[in-house]
């Protein structure tokens, strides 16, 4: 009777339908001998597909700030990733040890495996190429905030899919590294851009952030004009042209009907 009840235990599913093997919201979970912040979103609907986001710390950072900084995404159809390296920094084999948790919960949450994004942090800049250029996975941005990379192949979709993006204050010592960063993998990705916060040393440029995660989602597919206040939004075309050639930087164009400009499908 008793191998009759344990052969019964074994054929039972480890959990039932529609539930995830993590709970939503925040926790801390391991694997590959490290633990990570994982953020699940609320409404988390095993039959729909999510984009991942996955980050690397600097320096004797934390998992679960990094996470935070991440977490209004959860909101927007993101489930956010952060590793805690069992080192202060990032060195490969801490890097290979992410890897295979971005595999576990591909394998395991309903990730769409075409819509990863990575990111990093100080001196995690160094690591994210190896992670973010892996042609093992599909990654569509990658970010650099507080520094920049140290080189990498981009993967052979990065010039019609992927974005880069490097965040960084003017006094910050890493400003070189994220300029370059940009400037070297420009012509072979589909978007590059360099943001710099005034006024910032080697901090985190928290000024920054609304945009980049707007950014992020715009990354993931999502986009709706006028939608967040900081665009600096211009009716006359022409003399919006001028300013973005003078400031040598690009923009956005909304073309609307004016009849209908008010109404809730413009």
């Amino acid at each position: 009777m008793r191998t009759v009840i344990l052969l019964c235990l074994a054929v039972l599913p480890a959990f039932a339908e529609g539930e995830t093997p993590f709970p939503t919201g925040t926790s801390t979970q391991k694997h590959a001998g490290l633990e990570y912040t994982l953020i699940l979103p609320s409404d988390y609907d095993a039959s729909k597909k999510y984009a991942l986001i996955i980050g690397l710390h600097g320096m004797n950072g934390k998992a679960a700030n990094i996470a935070g900084i991440f977490s209004p995404l959860a909101r927007h159809g993101f489930v956010v990733c952060a590793p805690q390296n069992s080192h202060p920094g990032w060195s490969q084999p801490g890097v290979d040890k992410a890897k295979e948790i971005l595999s576990h919960l591909i394998e395991k949450l309903s990730i769409d495996p075409d819509r990863l994004h990575g990111a990093a942090f100080s001196q995690g800049c160094g690591s994210l190429s190896s992670l973010v250029f892996d042609k093992k996975f599909h990654f569509i941005s990658a970010s650099w905030s507080m520094g920049g990379s140290s080189g990498g192949k981009v993967p052979p979709w990065g010039k019609k899919e992927m974005g880069i993006i490097a965040l960084v204050g003017s006094e910050d010592w890493g400003r070189g590294a994220a300029e370059s960063t940009v400037k070297q993998f420009a012509k072979k990705v589909k978007i590059a851009e360099c943001h710099i916060e005034q006024g910032v040393g080697h901090e985190f440029p928290s000024k920054l952030q609304p945009y980049h995660q707007y950014w992020l989602r715009v990354m993931d597919g999502w986009f709706e004009p006028g939608e967040v206040g900081f665009f600096d939004w211009q009716t006359d075309l022409d003399a919006a042209k001028k300013e973005m050639a003078a400031k040598k930087r690009g923009g956005l164009v909304y073309v609307y009907s004016k009849k209908d400009g008010e109404g809730a499908e413009a």
